[in-house]
């Protein structure tokens, strides 16, 4: 097993769920041309947690 660190928010940039090499179409709250959102700014951006 690798130690590949997290993904970062590109808001806040606390560490997501996501390992850097998870591909994005895995993701959640994954913003195309962006990145990576965590769930606490996806909620504040879209109102709602994206399952």
């Amino acid at each position: 097993m690798s130690n590949l660190a997290n993904d970062v928010c590109v808001l806040c940039g606390s560490e997501t769920l996501y390992p850097t090499n998870t591909p994005i179409n895995e993701r959640v709250n994954y913003i195309k041309g962006a990145g990576q959102l965590c769930y606490s700014c996806s909620s504040d951006v879209y109102g709602y947690f994206e399952d």
